[in-house]
């Protein structure tokens, strides 16, 4: 189900997308898109003037894509809902470039709320909605660090780092941190009173669970009640205690060793 709308008719927010800074792009007429960056150059053959405009837009800085495919697909959309074909194409193209593509969420205003930088060729996760009456908690493996823009965080989890601006910054703040029972999307709106509207809050929510820095809850399989996989699940935990050793190590070399330096373990 998608997120209720604002009184004028559009959402509360807006959803945007963008190159990395180091991300070169050229697009030669009627030849391949040939984007460059920090894990190597990729060449694709790129026929739709819809998504070579998408893609032209998105190295000047973040912007819908809606502005150029009007129909493209909400975080939230039902899958197979029928769009054009130039939002499959545009859809597809950029899920083959998430190590590269930077994803944003804005205020309607056009005030920036947060963006997700990817920190690996693997990329950033896409957002995907939740279900009724989950729990959402700071994860136990993010480390954070403020800067006169915001806050910064990262999680060996996602190999994302996570800007927050604004009402998103004490979005985090009003969340739970482990071993806490976590709070539900309307629990956690009521806390804010309205600051951001609760569809932004379950927007923002869905963008912090895919950089791995929230975690959802799930029922537990005899009890029902909610749990956290990175309380319950030995594997879970594991992997991330390995994740975090790996990142840490190829952070440290690409920041020259400043990885931790100014940087803390949120919780834990």
């Amino acid at each position: 189900m998608g997120s209720p709308v604002a009184p004028g008719g559009g959402r509360p927010y807006r959803e945007l997308r963008s190159l990395r800074e180091d991300t070169l792009l050229t697009l030669r007429p009627d030849g391949p898109v040939v984007l460059q960056g920090p894990w190597g150059t990729r060449r694709l053959e790129v026929s739709a003037e819809a998504v070579r405009e998408a893609l032209r837009r998105m190295s000047y800085g973040p912007v819908s894509l809606t502005n150029v495919v009007p129909d493209y697909p909400d975080w939230d959309a039902v899958r197979g809902a029928g769009p054009s074909e130039d939002a499959l194409r545009l859809r597809a193209v950029l899920a083959g470039l998430t190590h590269c593509v930077v994803a944003s969420l804005a205020t309607d205003g056009g005030s920036l709320l947060l963006s997700v930088v990817p920190l690996t060729r693997t990329g950033h996760r896409e957002p995907r909605p939740g279900r009724p009456g989950e729990r959402y908690r700071l994860s136990r493996y993010v480390w954070a660090r403020s800067d006169r823009d915001g806050l910064r965080l990262e999680s060996p989890v996602s190999g994302s780092r996570l800007e927050l601006h604004g009402e998103a910054v004490a979005l985090l703040g009003a969340l739970p941190v482990p071993p806490g029972p976590g709070l539900t999307v309307g629990q956690l709106a009521e806390r804010l009173a309205g600051r951001p509207p609760r569809a932004t809050v379950r927007a923002v929510l869905a963008y912090l669970v895919a950089a791995g820095v929230v975690v959802r809850s799930r029922p537990h399989p005899v009890s029902g009640r909610p749990e956290f996989a990175e309380d319950a699940d030995p594997v879970y935990r594991s992997a991330a205690v390995r994740g975090a050793g790996l990142y840490r190590a190829s952070r440290a070399v690409e920041q020259s060793g400043e990885l931790l330096r100014g940087w803390t373990r949120l919780a834990g």
